[in-house]
C-alpha cells in the first residue's frame, strides 16, 4: 500500500463471503462443510491472477488482495469471475449443494491507505451486498461504516423488541375474484420501535436471519397467527386461511423442527398454510420433505413461495407435493405489455391444475393486470390492488365489507 500511495497506483481488496453457508453447514455437517470451504477457496484462487493473494479471514469469509488495478473495472471483473464460479453446484458426498457469494470491494489508496481500514471497508461493502440479497458485488462508499453500526444497533433493539411486545402482525388479503370473497391472508411481521417508529422488514429481517433471532421470531409468529385464527373463527370467518413464511433456520435442527410442529398442533391447523421458499428446499430437501409430511399430518397446507425465482422449481415440483404455488410478482409487472410473461403465467396456472395445487399471484397492483390474469384462468390474487397488509382489526373489517366489484369492475 505504501508503494501504491507513492506511485499513485490503484490496488484492491475484495472480501468474499459465502451466502447461506451456515445453513448449508448445519445441513451437511462440519466435515462436508470444510470440504465445501476448501473447494470454494480453490475456485477463488482460480479467479485471480499471479501476484494476487487469497487468504481466509475466518469461517466462510475470504480476502483477495489485488495489488495493482488500472481502474475499478479490473477489480469488478475479478469479483464477477468469483461470483460466476461459485454459482456452479458443489458436489458433497453425492449431493449437489448450491452456495452463492457476496463480494465487497475497496480500493487503495483511494478509500484508505492502511491495511486494517481497507479490509474493514471491503467488509462493509460485502455486508451491503448481502443486504441486497447476496450473489452480488458492491464497491465501498463512505456511508457504509454508518450502516454497519446501524446493523449492530438494530440487532440489540430487536432482542429487546421480542421481550417488550413491539412486534405485531399485519395481514395482506388473498382474494378469490371469481367467488367474490376473501379466502385468506398472508401474515407479515411488523416492528414499531418506540423511538424510530415503523422499521422496514427489509431492514430488520436480514439482521434477524444473520443473528439467529429469526428462530424466536418464527415461534412468536406461529403463536400469534394461531390467536388470529381463533379470532376469525369467533367472528364467523373460520373458513379463512392464514399463511405464514418459515425461515430456513427453523428447519435446520430437530429441536427447532419439533417446536414448529408443536406450535402448529396448537392452532386451527386445517386453516393454516406454511409457506417455504425454494432456497429452503435446496438446503436440505430430505429434511424439508419429512417436515412437509408432518405438517400435512396436522392438517395444514404447504405453499411454495416466490415460485419461479429459484434454480430448479420444476424439478422440485416433481419431487414434492405442494398445495399452493405462490407466483412471484416479477412475472406480472409487464404482463399487460408482454405476451411472453402472460404465457408463462398461463402455463403456471395450467401446471397448478395438473398438480392439484392452487395458484396465487402475488403483487397484483392494477386492474389491467387483474384482467390479464383472469383471462388465463387465475382467480386467486394478492396485492395492493385490493389491499396493503392490514393490522388485525382492520383486516377483519376489510373481510366484512369486501366487495370484489368495488375494484375489479
Amino acid at each position: 500500500m505504501v508503494r501504491n500511495r507513492r506511485d499513485a497506483a490503484l490496488g484492491a481488496v475484495l472480501t468474499v463471503d459465502l451466502d447461506r453457508f451456515k445453513l448449508v453447514n448445519e445441513s451437511v455437517g462440519p466435515v462436508q462443510g470444510d470440504r465445501l470451504l476448501i473447494e470454494a477457496a480453490m475456485r477463488i484462487a482460480m479467479a485471480v491472477s499471479e501476484g494476487d493473494t487469497v487468504a481466509r479471514l475466518g469461517a466462510d469469509e475470504f480476502a483477495v488482495l489485488v495489488p495493482e488495478v488500472e481502474h475499478y473495472g479490473d477489480a469488478e471483473r475479478v469479483a464477477r469471475d468469483i461470483i460466476a464460479r461459485m454459482r456452479d453446484p458443489f458436489s458433497l458426498d453425492g449431493r449437489e449443494v448450491f452456495v452463492t457469494a457476496s463480494v465487497g470491494v475497496a480500493l487503495f489508496p483511494q478509500d484508505g491507505d492502511d491495511a486494517a481500514s481497507v479490509i474493514q471497508m471491503s467488509a462493509s461493502a460485502m455486508a451491503r451486498a448481502k443486504d441486497l440479497g447476496g450473489n452480488a458485488t458492491v464497491f465501498y462508499q463512505s456511508e457504509m461504516n454508518a450502516k454497519a453500526g446501524r446493523r449492530v444497533e438494530l440487532e440489540s433493539a430487536l432482542r429487546r423488541a421480542l421481550k417488550s411486545d413491539e412486534l405485531t402482525l399485519h395481514f395482506q388479503p388473498i382474494v378469490d375474484v371469481r367467488a367474490g370473497r376473501v379466502v385468506g391472508a398472508e401474515a407479515l411481521m411488523r416492528w414499531r420501535h418506540p423511538q424510530w417508529g415503523m422499521v422496514s422488514p427489509g431492514e430488520f429481517i436480514p439482521v434477524a436471519e444473520d443473528s439467529g433471532l429469526i428462530v424466536d421470531m418464527g415461534r412468536w409468529l406461529i403463536h400469534e397467527v394461531g390467536k388470529e385464527l381463533e379470532a376469525l373463527a369467533a367472528a364467523n370467518y373460520g373458513d379463512i386461511r392464514l399463511s405464514l413464511n418459515l425461515s430456513g433456520r427453523q428447519l435446520k435442527h430437530e429441536q427447532d423442527l419439533d417446536d414448529v410442529l408443536d406450535l402448529v398442533s396448537q392452532t386451527r391447523a386445517d386453516r393454516l398454510t406454511i409457506e417455504i421458499t425454494e432456497s429452503v428446499l435446496m438446503d436440505d430437501a430430505t429434511r424439508t420433505q419429512a417436515f412437509m409430511q408432518s405438517i400435512r399430518g396436522l392438517g395444514a397446507r404447504v405453499a411454495l413461495d416466490d415460485f419461479g425465482t429459484g434454480f430448479s422449481s420444476l424439478s422440485y415440483l416433481r419431487r414434492f407435493r405442494f398445495d399452493v404455488l405462490k407466483v412471484d410478482r416479477s412475472f406480472i409487472r409487464e404482463v399487460e405489455r408482454d405476451n411472453t410473461d402472460l404465457s408463462l403465467v398461463a402455463a403456471i396456472v395450467s401446471m397448478g391444475r395438473i398438480l392439484g395445487a392452487d395458484v396465487v399471484i402475488e403483487g397484483v397492483e392494477t386492474q389491467g393486470q387483474l384482467k390479464c390474469l383472469q383471462g388465463v384462468g387465475c382467480d386467486l390474487v394478492q396485492g395492493f390492488l385490493y389491499s396493503k397488509p392490514l393490522p388485525a382489526a382492520e383486516f377483519l373489517d376489510f373481510v366484512r365489507q369486501f366487495r370484489v366489484d368495488s375494484v375489479s369492475s
